[in-house]
């Protein structure tokens, strides 16, 4: 599973807070039977609210199984599901074997510009004035039980409007993130359709910016040697927050990527729009990488190659060793190593030690990387040793740590170890 958290980066001489996601667990889960379509009718007079129905005449007896959540939140929500028959409806009682005509039930879309709905990695159900939705599965997109061939379909209001229909991931896959509505652009690279969706700053995505964002993509999509068929389809959401809140975030689901960008005045500097290019680098490394790694590897790599694919684009922005060097002071647990931050987070659920992933981590890959790169070859050649098979298990696998004492004096590598974890 996946859950928001906040990190501040030290940006020329402002602080902004950043908030991304957390690594899923896998769960194996069975599939058999029919696709089964979950239909969502958007509603031009009360775009907040979205019906949902389901055709489930064919399954005979079956149960509804609870959404996926967000993690550490702790808070649950179950939505208020109706089995219709010929003879009326009734409340579905998750969990209990049923059978119905259809299922229905209802989404709730927070409207951009609201207080505190701007912040992305809340993960809430989101609307934008400029014509479109973002849905986030969290707690509203119950499962069948047994069935995971399941899809999402938008009944567009409007004729004029495109028809969308994704896939329910697996439970070992990120969760659903789909946007549908008036897209801001459309652009097609190595048979991948990008929908890219933006509130107000249309302008954001012109032809530099999307030009270093697919090399961005590209990049770490090489980096990360992704086996997986590519999506036919994948929706980039951009969604501008103001600088007075002093926060960004990003979230990252199985065909979708958004990311805050921000906002001074109306306007966006360039070290914004640098900083849209770190957060967008974070996403799309979650969202391309098929490895399984420890929590504060997943993030902390995925911070770095996000600051690392701006050196790919030419962005300059200050490094994450100069950001834990100039923020450690006033970071919680700084003298903490990364392991026991780990512990303390993924054993403990205490969510104070988790902006160490994104500082401290960053660091420790860019010093290692640095080193590497002494020896001429760099962290991108060893990535792939990182992938463990228990990812409860927070240490540098075996191999990981055997391939690199081979290029680096084991000295200068358990300095490292020592500074950092």
């Amino acid at each position: 599973m996946r859950a928001s958290v906040r990190l501040q980066l030290l940006f020329g001489d402002s602080i902004m807070q950043v908030q991304f996601i957390v690594l899923f667990l896998l769960i194996p889960l069975l599939s058999y039977g029919e696709t089964v379509t979950y239909y969502l009718q958007t509603n031009p007079e009360n775009p907040q609210i979205v019906n949902v129905s389901a055709d489930t005449s064919a399954l005979g007896l079956f149960s509804l199984e609870q959404p996926r959540t967000l993690p550490f939140t702790g808070t649950v929500h179950l939505p208020e599901v109706q089995c219709v028959t010929a003879s009326g409806h009734h409340k579905v009682d998750y969990g209990t074997s049923i059978k119905c005509q259809k299922i229905i039930w209802f989404i709730h879309f927070d409207k951009l510009g609201m207080q505190g709905v701007n912040d992305v990695s809340k993960q809430r159900n989101l609307f934008s004035a400029a014509g479109w939705w973002v849905l986030f599965e969290w707690g509203d997109i119950p499962r069948l039980k047994d069935h995971t061939d399941i899809q999402v379909c938008v009944n567009q209001a409007s004729a004029s409007l495109q028809s969308t229909c994704r896939a329910v991931p697996n439970l070992n896959q990120p969760p659903l993130v789909m946007a549908w509505g008036k897209v801001s652009a459309q652009k097609t690279e190595a048979n991948i359709q990008f929908n890219i969706y933006i509130d107000q700053h249309k302008g954001l995505m012109n032809e530099e910016s999307w030009s270093q964002l697919m090399e961005q993509y590209s990049y770490l999509q090489q980096l990360l040697a992704t086996r997986q068929s590519p999506q036919k389809n994948i929706d980039i959401i951009w969604v501008g927050i103001d600088a007075s809140l002093k926060t960004i975030g990003g979230a990252t689901g199985n065909q979708a990527f958004i990311s805050n960008y921000v906002v001074t005045n109306g306007k966006i500097s360039q070290e914004h729009s640098s900083m849209l290019h770190w957060v967008s680098g974070h996403e799309i490394f979650h969202m391309l990488s098929i490895s399984n790694y420890p929590l504060w590897i997943s993030e902390s790599l995925a911070q770095y190659y996000g600051y690392k694919s701006l050196g790919i684009i030419g962005i300059v922005v200050k490094s994450p060793i100069e950001d834990w060097q100039s923020g450690m002071n006033k970071t919680p647990h700084a003298g903490i190593g990364l392991y026991k931050a780990n512990a303390m987070v993924v054993q403990n659920k205490d969510m104070s030690y988790y902006s160490l992933f994104y500082s401290k981590g960053a660091a420790f890959w860019q010093e290692l990387d640095n080193a590497l790169k002494q020896k001429e070859t760099t962290l991108d050649a060893f990535i792939s040793l990182l992938s463990a098979q228990n990812v409860t298990n927070a240490e540098l696998s075996t191999k990981f740590v055997t391939a690199i004492e081979n290029v680096l004096e084991e000295k200068q590598f358990s300095q490292l170890i020592s500074k950092y974890l």
